[in-house]
């Protein structure tokens, strides 16, 4: 049953990151949901967007990640980790994915407010002057989520793996392994 719950936890942590950080930057740029995405409902709500969305693109990455987090905990003999250890490290993932998320999203803004951006090819035909930056700090802020939140998922599978083998070392010799 433990591996249901830590595969749940990571589900919902996934997507409650995803709307409260959609909920963000549809509010900033909302041409990107509407105008870079599928059409998920015909909406130009930043709220109904940042909802769908904020489920829709993280779910799948929860239960994936959910399940290769449950086999690191739990799969063997060795010591078996449980989802309360595991929300420390879920938290800290999604922490620094935001805090990351908010700095890169800053300077999309500003590289692309310093450099016009709206005047070059790579920004999207709709974007104005006055919407490029937003559109730029939006994609910024997205592409570093994704980014350090998958490395950050996978250093934690890795993390709690190697810990379990740490703990059966420090179990048969008494003594504690750096």
């Amino acid at each position: 049953m433990e591996h249901v719950k830590i595969v749940g936890l990571c589900i919902g942590a996934c997507v409650a990151y995803g709307i409260i950080h959609d909920l963000a930057t549809a509010h900033l740029c909302v041409e990107y949901f509407t105008r870079e995405h599928p059409t998920l409902v015909n909406t130009e709500s930043p709220i109904v967007l940042a909802l769908l969305w904020g489920v829709a693109a993280t779910w799948w990455v929860g239960a994936i990640g959910g399940a290769l987090l449950a086999w690191a905990a739990r799969a063997g003999t060795r010591p078996r980790w449980t989802t309360q250890q595991l929300i420390p490290l879920i938290l800290r993932v999604a922490i620094t994915a935001g805090a990351a998320a908010f700095v890169m999203g800053a300077l999309g803004y500003i590289l692309a407010t310093g450099f016009e951006w709206h005047r070059y090819d790579w920004t999207p035909e709709w974007a104005t002057r006055e919407t490029a930056p937003r559109y730029w700090a939006v994609a910024f802020a997205h592409a570093t989520s994704y980014g350090v939140a998958s490395l950050g998922g996978l250093g934690v599978i890795v993390y709690v793996w190697r810990q379990r083998n740490k703990q059966i070392l420090q179990d048969n010799t008494g003594a504690r392994r750096i």
